[in-house]
């Protein structure tokens, strides 16, 4: 897979696309679980108290450079949050995404490089405590079955995935973009009327 900037550019929006567009949005804060209990009122410990302040595209393309990851373990990492929250009763929203997709790059580094970084180096680039690293990689894998083998059907899949939806979300841009044209020039033919009109009153 192409790992030039732009290609990794494209695939990190792709990413960032798909799951903003699988959070269902939450009004407001949820009380989170500690680590000892996995779930309170349908919550998993992936739930943040708050929604972070930075983008899940932005955050993702932090977590690339810091962990020094490569275009398929982001893939592979899609495939891990995919393969937990098929296998949760839990939805996901926005106060799972970040947590739920850095500790699922974690483990996608440590399944993919025979040479990775510790537990506290990744706590600290994913934006957490170390306590609560190794207590999330507990139940993404729990949540996974231990399911880390990927398939090359299971990428090719993912992959083609992100680029059909990154087609038709261009698709509606592009749609959206030439509604906007059309109204524009209706709106410039109308305002140029009562000009005509004047123009015509004099003469």
């Amino acid at each position: 897979m192409p790992s030039d900037p732009d290609s990794v550019s494209r695939l990190i929006d792709s990413i960032s696309r798909h799951l903003i567009s699988r959070a269902r949005p939450v009004s407001s804060p949820i009380r989170t679980p500690n680590a000892c209990q996995p779930f309170v009122d349908g919550k998993t410990r992936f739930t943040s108290q708050s929604v972070p302040g930075v983008s899940v595209k932005d955050y993702l393309a932090r977590l690339y450079r810091l962990c020094e990851l490569t275009p398929e373990t982001l893939l592979v990492a899609l495939i891990y949050v995919d393969r937990f929250l098929r296998g949760s009763a839990v939805p996901l929203t926005v106060f799972e995404v970040h947590r739920l997709l850095g500790v699922a790059c974690v483990e996608a580094a440590k399944f993919h490089f025979d040479d990775f970084y510790d537990n506290v180096f990744y706590a600290k680039a994913v934006g957490i405590r170390l306590r609560e690293l190794n207590s999330l990689e507990e139940e993404l894998l729990e949540g996974m079955e231990y399911r880390m083998l990927v398939t090359e059907e299971d990428y090719q899949y993912c992959l083609n995935r992100l680029e059909a939806e990154r087609c038709l979300q261009e698709e509606a841009a592009s749609a959206i973009k030439g509604q906007c044209e059309q109204m524009q020039t209706e709106e410039d033919q109308s305002t140029s009327i009562p000009a005509v009109l004047q123009a015509a009153r004099v003469c």
